[in-house]
Parts: structure tokens; C-alpha cells; sequence
């Protein structure tokens, strides 16, 4: 058979499929109720062409699964929005789909629908269209994206992207509305590494200013001058793994003064021996190397697919000299 001929009938396949989702009250045999109580639909369709062509419709149709009403297969998903759903649906029908009327976040939510119906191709589609569009998500949902990527281990392009990123420009993250929803391991891993292209000290206000939001005691609204012995205690509980990350070593000594000094309370004895050592010895001793940029990655593929589509009084008087000393060296 010619390749031609079989382009036809391929074509022609497609067409009749598709005939059928645009009319599904032919011979159907499943009602789909997805959506919640503000945005639902119902939607007609086939087992024979659900369970075929989707391993998850084959569980969730089974015999051990499947619920009836009548002769009629009941089916549920109330997580599901009836705008993706329509489009699982479409591309289960005749493989085809358009993805140009949805946006960033919408998106988003398709990615995890076609992660829980295990279907890797429009997954691997959508994060292609997501990454088509970075340039009008990247300042304002970057945080969004660069977590809901995390969460499946199929989208290792947009992962990898939004790594790039975050090292030739970290403020997307720190200045976003969202940083403070952030969490703790994302940050960890974000002072973990050395490609930050950010001053050392705006690193360490925009972790304070997370650490402070996490607090239970309405900290935000308040001068850390008016802080108690319990404030300094509850920020550094919640800070302690992120401050071991700070390179202070890479910090001036006005801004150790302006900006650390301020919270060195919260401190214990030994950190502020370990940062008092940091600061008298030569960088070469430092624990960790200067941050900045370190090599550009390659990145063809996305270029490709862009074109395609305390009070101190809390200290006995050696800590209080310790915590001068660091400041005022």
C-alpha cells in the first residue's frame, strides 16, 4: 500500500472519530460528570474507544471499577475542569488537539490531568506550548510553573528551563508576589547553589523576609527593634537550615551591619563564632565558594520549540562582644 493511500485512509480514520465526538450521543454507552459545583459538565462517549486508547480508562472502566446506571457506565471527576477534560477527550478521539485559546495557568492544570489519565504524549504537547508561551508567564507565575514542573517527572524540559532561568536571574523568584509560598526544600535548594547572580546580602534579606512570614506571631508588622527574646527564637528555629547557606563571607562589612546585625540575636553562640571566623580569615579558608555565573547550558531544544509554536540582653556578655565584634571588625 502506497504511502499516499495510506495517508488517506489514516485521514479519513481521524475524521470519522472526530465525527463521532462531535456527535456523542451516537450509540454512547458512558456519561462523564467532571468539574466541581461552579464549573461542571457532562460529557457522552464510548468505553470501547476509552479503555483502548487509555490505560487509565481501562482501570477505571474494569469490571472492579466501573459503576452503572441502567445500561449506561457512570464516571466521575470532580478535579477535572470540563475545559481539559473536553480536550483529553478530543485527543483520545482523533489525536488531535488546540491548545491557543488556554492560558499559562490553564495549562498548568491540563499538565496535571494528562499526569493522572497517563497520557504522556499530550503531557510532553502541553509542556511544549507552556514553554512557547514563557514570555508571558515568566515575571508573573514563574513560581507556579517551577513548582507544578517539579511534581511530574515527565516535564524535564520545562524543569530544566526553569532551572536556567533562576540562575541567570534569580529575582524572578525573589521579587515575585508568590515567594513567600515558596517552600523550605525549594529555597534550600536555591541557596545551595553556586550560579546565583545575585549580591550575597539581597540574598539574605529576601530569606529573612521568608523566614518572617513563616512566623506565627505577626512579626511583618513590626520593627525587628521591638523583637522579644521569643521572636529572635521562633525566626531562627525556622531559618537555621537556610542560614547555613548564606555566604556572609561575600558580604560588605556596612551591610553586615545594616542588614545582619539586626537580626544577629537570633544567632546562637557557636553560629556567631563560625561567622566571626568566616570574616577575619582569608576568602580562600571560606566553606563556600562566591556565588556568580559559572558556565551558560545549551539550550537548543527550547529554542526549537519557541520557534516551532532580639533584644541584647538575650546574650551573656561574651556572646554580646561576639556579635559586636562580627559586625564592627
Amino acid at each position: 500500500m502506497s504511502t499516499d493511500i495510506s495517508d488517506i485512509l489514516i485521514k479519513r480514520l481521524i475524521k470519522n472519530f472526530d465525527n463521532l465526538f462531535q456527535n456523542p450521543n451516537i450509540n454512547y454507552d458512558t456519561i462523564i460528570r467532571v468539574g466541581d459545583e461552579s464549573n461542571n459538565k457532562t460529557f457522552y462517549a464510548h468505553s470501547l474507544i476509552l479503555t483502548s486508547q487509555s490505560t487509565y480508562f481501562k482501570i477505571a472502566l474494569s469490571s472492579d471499577w466501573i459503576k452503572k446506571s441502567g445500561d449506561k457506565i457512570i464516571f466521575e471527576k470532580p478535579n477535572i475542569s470540563p475545559k481539559n477534560f473536553e480536550i483529553i477527550l478530543k485527543h483520545l478521539y482523533s489525536g488531535t488537539v488546540s491548545l491557543n485559546d488556554l492560558t499559562p495557568l490553564e495549562l498548568l492544570d491540563l499538565l496535571s490531568a494528562t499526569d493522572e489519565f497517563m497520557l504522556p504524549e499530550l503531557m510532553s504537547f502541553a509542556e511544549s506550548h507552556l514553554l512557547s508561551l514563557a514570555d508571558s508567564w515568566i515575571k508573573t507565575d514563574f513560581i507556579k510553573i517551577h513548582l507544578h514542573a517539579h511534581q511530574f517527572t515527565e516535564c524535564k524540559i520545562l524543569q530544566e528551563f526553569c532551572i536556567q532561568k533562576m540562575g541567570e536571574n534569580p529575582e524572578l523568584i525573589f521579587k515575585s508576589d508568590d515567594f513567600i509560598d515558596l517552600s523550605e526544600e525549594m529555597l534550600i535548594d536555591l541557596l545551595k547553589r553556586d550560579d546565583l547572580d545575585m549580591e550575597e546580602v539581597e540574598l539574605w534579606k529576601y530569606v529573612v523576609q521568608w523566614g518572617i512570614h513563616k512566623c506565627s506571631n505577626g512579626l511583618i508588622e513590626k520593627n525587628v527593634s521591638e523583637w522579644n527574646e521569643e521572636n529572635f527564637i521562633e525566626l531562627w528555629e525556622i531559618l537555621k537550615d537556610h542560614v547555613e547557606l548564606i555566604r556572609f563571607g561575600d558580604i560588605s562589612r556596612e551591610d553586615l551591619s545594616n542588614e545582619v546585625k539586626p537580626y544577629s540575636l537570633m544567632f546562637p553562640r557557636e553560629m556567631c563564632e563560625n561567622l566571626l571566623w568566616d570574616c577575619i580569615t582569608p576568602r580562600v579558608q571560606s566553606r563556600l565558594p562566591r556565588r556568580g555565573k559559572q558556565r551558560n547550558m545549551d539550550f537548543d531544544e527550547i529554542s526549537k520549540i519557541r520557534r516551532d509554536l532580639k533584644s541584647e540582653c538575650i546574650f551573656v556578655q561574651n556572646d554580646y562582644i561576639l556579635a559586636k565584634f562580627l559586625i564592627y571588625k
